[in-house]
């Protein structure tokens, strides 16, 4: 009896034990995912850096090259008062990508363009652009960054490159043939 209670302990003691390894490996690698999501991409545009700029600095512009609704066809988007330059703001509705706004909030003319960003129950986030002129052509970055709160979100945010980074080439080719075809480049 006195064995068949020690091996009963010793189970007990194990599983236990093994629990409390898969909590510490848990929270371990909670403790190691990102504090922030980051996505890049850029792209070199053969264009004056003030045409290529001025169709990110106006959000009514941005819906000619914008990669979002061309892949929602429930998507809508409305326009605050100011579409151009800092306080522009716009939101939007969508059944499959899910709604929010967006404001932007710095510019320096010809350089960068910042933005911030509110997924409602996602959370917020920001994005932004910079423009260097290198001779003969611009190279535009498009970034974003997020600072995910939660487990789950931080395990997302490791996904973030591949899902957001095509949709930024994409934007990304759009705005160049834009800016190329109307500066004869």
């Amino acid at each position: 009896m006195r064995n068949e209670t020690v091996k009963k302990y010793n189970q007990k003691a194990r599983l236990s034990g093994v629990f409390a390894a898969l909590v510490l490996v848990f929270t371990s690698g909670v403790a190691c995912l990102p504090e922030e999501a980051r996505v890049e991409r850029s792209i070199e545009i053969a264009a004056p850096v003030g045409v290529i700029f001025e169709q990110v600095v106006d959000l009514k512009k941005n819906e000619a090259w914008s990669p979002w609704a061309a892949h929602d066809s429930t998507m809508v988007a409305t326009y605050g008062a100011t579409t151009r330059g800092v306080g522009a703001t716009s939101s939007w509705t969508s059944e499959e990508m899910g709604s929010g706004s967006m404001e932007i909030t710095r510019v320096v003319p010809n350089s960068r363009v910042e933005v911030a960003l509110d997924f409602k129950e996602e959370g917020k986030a920001e994005s932004f652009w910079s423009f260097e002129p290198q001779g003969d052509v611009v190279k535009v970055t498009w970034g974003f960054v997020s600072r995910p709160d939660g487990f789950g979100a931080k395990v997302f945010a490791l996904m973030m490159d591949s899902f957001v980074g095509p949709y930024y080439e994409e934007g990304l080719e759009k705005l160049k043939g834009i800016a190329e075809s109307k500066s004869g480049g």
